[in-house]
């Protein structure tokens, strides 16, 4: 498990043509000129790939012609260079190398946005000597907003509960209906194990309508609600709605901020997901959607963290995000670090896809804890393969890291540690063999740092 206090913040605030690196483990800088990299066609074809991205993923049925990450790549480079001019770099480096040796933990990097940059698809952010910044291991990239008003405490009374809200799924024929029963019980079978323990409540909120939820949170309060269900985009000065039933079990269009009033005075309401599987648009065609934006008002009206979708998702994307994503929350992730995670599952299940970029977390907790679990196994990390000191004894090998043999949790963690090191592993050979000698060398040095990662945790496991 990830603990929140071994990660560390690397604030930026943007916005008003400057960024300006308020804190780091390696100090601050002062403000410098950011301009948005790249124009409104790039923006435009951006959009483009991605949604014919959520579209090729949603059927199993046929191997289909993904779309070329080429656009997106360029574009997330060219915004994490903007973003990282070369003193922001500098310390950005530097501070990788202290939590590296550093041997646990990790450093969430926090964005200040303004209104002027926050449509931008910050998650897409690509470092070309490594990777997509979100994917990279113990990163996490948050959206973060300071609220003037207390947090909610943190530990909650009782099991924590989470309420599944099942919206609108689609006309009967309509060939995007969602499954949202399957959905809810990957859900549901993820939590299983807290769920047997006690420590999380799980309920489901079948064909809702907007007086059920308000009803439900209002007598009965959820800590989490989990919308799943179609949305719409904002049209003819409409807002962006979500879709629920009517009364006769109808669609019924709900427009967001009605929805946001329906929650927003909940005091046991610690997160929002809007997992709308058919994206909205934002104003004048940009990427970024009204739901991701109305995310930005749930948490400034008081709500401490709220997830949304940027574009649309398929079904298949989002379960595999939700599945995953509530398993590391179950396992006692701060909520950034359970994203990240997930989104480096989703990267690995849909090779060719970007879909681990569609969801924008929003959040006023400094730490990324939102709760913490009553009677929860105390969170901890895989420790770090050192040389012994010559007081201990030891020489130039390195010292036997082998977990304690009546440590279940950190075995567990372990092999999960590992499961995940060995699928990316895979991920990048496949990036190799297709390019061969073409490849781009990152992707080479990234293999041979995994395959020490990997020998590494095998020691430390027994394995060899």
């Amino acid at each position: 498990m990830q603990q929140a206090s071994a990660y560390e913040d690397f604030e930026l605030e943007v916005g008003g043509g400057t960024v300006r690196l308020r804190r780091s483990p390696a100090g601050e800088v002062r403000p410098v000129p950011f301009q948005i990299p790249y124009d409104q066609e790039q923006h435009d074809a951006l959009r483009s790939v991605l949604e014919r991205a959520a579209r090729a993923a949603r059927s199993y049925a046929a191997p289909v012609a993904m779309p070329s990450l080429d656009d997106p790549q360029q574009i997330g480079q060219k915004l994490f260079e903007a973003l990282f001019p070369s003193d922001i770099r500098k310390l950005y480096d530097v501070s990788r190398a202290l939590i590296r040796d550093r041997g646990k933990g990790g450093l969430r990097i926090k964005l200040r946005l303004a209104e002027d940059v926050e449509r931008l698809p910050w998650e897409l952010l690509y470092d070309p000597l490594d990777d997509y910044l979100a994917l990279v291991s113990h990163l996490s990239l948050v959206r973060y907003l300071e609220v003037a008003m207390p947090s909610n405490k943190l530990t909650v009374d009782g099991p924590l509960r989470v309420l599944l809200v099942a919206g609108w799924p689609g006309e009967p024929n309509d060939p995007l209906k969602l499954d949202l029963a399957d959905e809810i019980a990957e859900i549901q079978k993820a939590l299983q194990g807290p769920v047997s323990k006690g420590r999380v409540f799980v309920d489901v909120l079948e064909r809702a309508t907007l007086e059920d939820l308000f009803k439900r949170q209002r007598t009965d309060p959820f800590h989490i609600v989990h919308y799943l269900g179609h949305g719409e985009a904002p049209s003819d000065g409409a807002p962006a709605r979500l879709l629920f039933h009517d009364r006769s079990g109808n669609r019924a269009e709900v427009d967001i901020d009605t929805v946001r009033r329906t929650l927003r005075n909940s005091e046991a309401l610690r997160l929002v997901w809007l997992n709308s599987c058919s994206g909205s648009v934002g104003a004048e065609g940009a990427l970024y959607g009204a739901l991701a934006s109305a995310a930005a008002r749930f948490v400034a009206s008081g709500v401490p963290a709220v997830l949304a979708n940027q574009v649309r998702i398929s079904d298949l994307a989002a379960r595999e995000l939700s599945r995953a994503f509530y398993t590391n929350l179950a396992d006692g992730m701060p909520i950034d670090v359970a994203l990240a995670e997930a989104r480096a599952e989703v990267s690995v299940i849909y090779l060719n896809s970007l879909e681990w970029a569609t969801p924008v977390l929003y959040m006023r907790a400094p730490d990324g804890v939102l709760f913490a679990l009553p009677n929860a196994e105390p969170a901890v990390t895989t420790p770090a393969v050192t040389a012994p000191s010559p007081a201990q004894g030891g020489g130039s090998q390195p010292a036997s890291a082998s977990p304690p043999p009546n440590d279940p949790s950190l075995r567990r963690l372990q092999e999960q540690q590992l499961s995940v090191l060995k699928k990316r592993l895979y991920q990048r050979q496949l990036q190799k063999a297709q390019y061969g000698i073409s490849v781009d060398p990152s992707v080479v040095i990234e293999i041979e740092d995994l395959e020490h990662q990997i020998a590494d945790l095998e020691q430390q496991m027994g394995l060899r």
